[in-house]
């Protein structure tokens, strides 16, 4: 019986989740070393460093009311005794910004028991209603300056030697815009470009009774036929964000689905993966509308509302 406890105890130690690792240090190269060998974070993601936390961004949404941003964040415990006293090694927010006003809002905040988000998540603080100044030299107002800030500099990013304009170009490029390089629909009818209208040119010759009648109606025609047709399924989707993580993608769905309820009836919202640069990525997609005209309206009420998105 003592050789099965100590076999059951030896099985139970080689589970064991090895202990967490902290960095020995909390300058930038001692950050820098235990980001690479303990996380998936990439030094350019972290919007603050606090004796307690390492905080990054995962992703970030533009809004329009207030003019500002949703952004989703992250953070990683550098400090053992805050893991011990939260329970979690990790957890992750979003967290409402607005520029003009510099103010921000905090969502729930879920801590994982383990690093990168993984393991058992629990909430362990509520989100707030209020929007609140963030104290100066704080995590929130390192979060508010990224936000708002155009020349503000991450803490563990390589030093600018281009302009933010400059950064930004390829991500503009590569997003392709809603509706621009799809064709038209006119009168029922796709085309690659405007149907281009003449005039009739006047001709001597009558033409055949016959002739004319069938020429005209066939228009006529084929639009009756268009509109007695049942309705094609529309392939589009409504990209919201592009996140890290897909628990990312998730939350910014999950907040989509509060706030939005009545708009999404009969629609799917799912988050799918692709490789982008070596790297994967997690697009939130709203699908499932009727008509392709349906996820343009869709889009557009959420610019609105104040939340950024694009047609693909």
């Amino acid at each position: 019986m003592l050789a099965g406890t100590l076999l059951a105890a030896l099985c139970a130690t080689a589970r064991a989740e090895p202990p967490a690792a902290f960095p020995a240090t909390v300058d930038r190269a001692g950050l820098l070393a235990w980001l690479k060998q303990e996380t998936d974070i990439a030094p350019g993601q972290v919007l603050a460093v606090s004796p307690s936390a390492v905080t990054a961004v995962l992703g970030t949404i533009e809004t329009t009311a207030p003019h500002g941003a949703r952004m989703a964040l992250r953070a990683e415990a550098i400090d053992p005794m805050v893991s011990d006293r939260e329970g979690a090694l990790s957890w992750h927010m979003l967290v409402e910004v607005d520029c003009p006003g510099r103010k921000v809002r905090q969502g729930p905040t879920t801590g994982y028991v383990g690093r990168n988000l993984l393991g058992e998540g629990r909430q362990i603080r509520p989100g707030s209603e209020a929007w609140v100044a963030p104290p100066p030299g704080s995590q929130l107002e390192n979060v508010w300056r990224a936000a708002c800030e155009a020349d503000f500099q991450r803490p563990l990013a390589p030093p600018r030697s281009f302009s933010v304009a400059q950064a930004m170009t390829p991500v503009a490029a590569s997003t392709p815009p809603p509706l621009a390089l799809r064709p038209m629909l006119v009168h029922g009818f796709r085309s690659s470009a405007p149907a281009a209208v003449t005039a009739p040119k006047a001709t001597a010759p009558t033409p055949p009774p016959l002739t004319t009648p069938v020429l005209n109606a066939a228009p006529l025609r084929a639009m009756a036929a268009v509109a007695e047709a049942p309705a094609r399924r529309s392939n589009l989707a409504v990209q919201l964000a592009a996140m890290a993580t897909r628990a990312a993608a998730e939350a910014v769905l999950t907040d989509l689905k509060a706030r939005s309820v009545g708009a999404m009836q009969g629609l799917t919202a799912g988050v799918t993966s692709t490789n982008v640069g070596g790297k994967t990525i997690y697009r939130a997609l709203v699908t499932g509308f009727s008509r392709d005209v349906d996820a343009s309206r869709f889009c557009a009420g959420l610019k609105a509302s104040g939340v950024a998105c694009f047609v693909r």
